[in-house]
């Protein structure tokens, strides 16, 4: 309880030592009252569930524009896969390079991956078709293996993940559908 800087302003106030005050009276340089450290509860439209249901909303019209109109919408795929990459970077540092015992082994590294940057960088490159739609075979594949296997996985998810698991395997599914169906795949 010591980290809380309220308990352990009132614990420093009553320490003794062989019946002698350890400590003077502190000098209060910014007075607060105790409770004023809890912030006030996130607004609904700013918690984890909400933004990522939107993106999943998101998702589902851009895939249902895309499917219309049969052409793949690059930027969201680049802005989305892009967020993956860089999350999955972090998380790579933390398995392999952290040394803190929470991080490893992190079964959201089948979804959360460092190879997620493949799109963002080869969407744009027309002869980097087949690089890009091997990615996301690959990575339909981790996500339904890691989706099934959940239940017998030793590790919990912010339920916040899932709108954004089920948007990365929306998108990548519109990816394979519309290029494995093209002429040019």
């Amino acid at each position: 309880t010591a980290f809380a800087p309220v308990e352990l302003d009132s614990q420093v106030r009553g320490a003794t030592a062989g019946g002698r005050k350890l400590f003077a009276a502190p000098s209060v340089i910014l007075d607060v009252p105790g409770d004023a450290a809890v912030l006030p509860p996130t607004p609904w439209y700013l918690t984890p569930m909400a933004v990522s249901c939107l993106i999943l909303l998101l998702a589902v019209a851009v895939t249902w524009h895309d499917r219309r109109r049969r052409k793949v919408t690059r930027w969201l795929d680049a802005l989305l896969f892009g967020v993956f990459g860089l999350a999955g970077c972090l998380l790579t540092f933390l398995i392999f390079v952290s040394v803190h015992e929470a991080t490893s082994p992190n079964w959201l590294y089948l979804w959360l991956n460092p190879a997620a940057l493949i799109v963002p960088v080869f969407i744009w490159l027309k002869s980097c078709k087949k690089v890009v739609l091997s990615y996301q075979i690959v990575n339909f594949a981790l996500l339904l293996i890691m989706c099934v296997a959940w239940y017998w996985i030793p590790q919990s998810a912010n339920p916040a993940f899932w709108p954004l698991i089920l948007a990365d395997a929306l998108r990548a599914i519109n990816y394979i559908s519309l290029n494995v169906s093209s002429k040019d795949a």
